[in-house]
């Protein structure tokens, strides 16, 4: 909190200073992923008031007021994250990922070829899409000299993967009918991202030719 409170209070001093008083100011916009701190938001909203601290476009805010001050007619928007579907080899026994969407994608976008997918189970009877985040990582070992002054050194590099529904064992997006066939083509699924960035799915059966998912809704993208 004396952390947060060091960077409010020298604004605050440096407003008065200029004529603008506390009082005086009607909102608080938090931008940035700091903002998304329980303690930094407490910390806002206790010096103006909860009714006075917006937090609902963190990220957005600043590309909005830059437009709002330049008056460009339209905003583009892009993937902060990329995206992957995890995929079950029966074979292996292990998992693998298939990139869908890179960091910096224009949405809305979709994907110019269906993805080809496999019964993971022999006789399996329920579809499963678990997509997630994939994000670059890199660690580092921190250490201190006996003056108390840090260095790190970077260690390596990793893709991370997080997926985007908690809940995936429970969420069954349709049923094959006859079960499916290992080594067998048996899905052709589109994947698209709307203007809402919400990722949604149309799933074919490729033995029936039957649509079993029209544009359903898999995830709201961030």
């Amino acid at each position: 909190m004396k952390a947060g409170s060091s960077v409010v209070n020298p604004g605050c001093r440096r407003s008065r200073s200029q004529g603008v008083q506390k009082s005086d100011i009607d909102q608080v916009l938090l931008v940035g992923g700091s903002c998304q701190i329980w303690a930094i938001q407490q910390l806002f909203m206790a010096y103006f008031g909860p009714q006075h601290v917006q937090l609902h476009k963190p990220f957005e805010a600043v590309s909005h007021g830059a437009l709002a001050l330049t008056q460009i007619a339209g905003l583009e928007d892009y993937l902060r994250h990329g995206y992957a579907i995890r995929l079950w080899e029966p074979y292996s026994r292990s998992y693998t990922y298939f990139s869908l969407f890179e960091s910096g994608t224009k949405y809305p976008c979709g994907r110019s070829e269906p993805l080809m997918l496999q019964a993971a189970l022999e006789g399996q009877t329920e579809i499963r899409l678990d997509i997630g985040e994939v994000a670059h990582v890199t660690e580092a070992e921190v250490t201190y000299d006996a003056q108390g002054r840090m260095s790190s050194a970077p260690l390596r590099q990793q893709e991370t993967y997080r997926s985007l529904e908690l809940n995936r064992e429970q969420v069954c997006m349709a049923r094959l009918e006859p079960p499916g066939q290992l080594g067998i083509d048996r899905l052709a699924v589109e994947f698209e991202v709307t203007e809402h960035r919400i990722l949604v799915a149309t799933v074919q059966d490729l033995l029936t030719g039957k649509v079993l998912v029209e544009r359903g809704a898999i995830a709201k993208l961030s």
